[in-house]
């Protein structure tokens, strides 16, 4: 992060945030490229939003391409007025034995039948 000319480091206990954003999006995808660090370069992030009737509860699962440093997040079941979030950090990225990328998200709609959602996003590394 650079804040006026200056490197910027934020922290949440142990964890450095290395990335943070609200986006207003319309429709099931939401893609952010370009994420980079030391020790990642040039990951892109898919976030896909699901409905699945067949279940009740929301849920996330992650996928990784490490050939494409793309990693598929497929958050089933956040479309609800009130917002959903994850509980904790998830760990999406795991680049050694001592680097981890976490993710935790909060997602709001305007009802359970509009396409549109707010969404916010803030990845950490630890």
């Amino acid at each position: 992060m650079d804040y006026n000319g200056k490197d910027l480091k934020v922290y949440d206990s142990d964890y450095e945030i290395i990335f943070s954003g609200d986006f207003n999006i319309y429709g099931n995808e939401l893609r952010i490229v370009g994420i980079k660090t030391d020790e990642v370069k040039d990951t892109t992030l898919i976030f896909r939003f699901v409905e699945d009737e067949t279940k009740k509860a929301s849920s996330i699962s992650t996928e990784g391409d490490e050939a494409t440093q793309t990693a598929h997040i497929t958050l089933t079941n956040f479309r609800n007025p009130l917002g959903i979030a994850s509980s904790k950090r998830i760990p999406i990225i795991v680049l050694d034995n001592k680097t981890t990328i976490f993710l935790s998200t909060h997602v709001k709609s305007v009802s359970s039948n509009n396409s549109l959602l707010k969404v916010s996003i803030t990845l950490y590394k630890k």
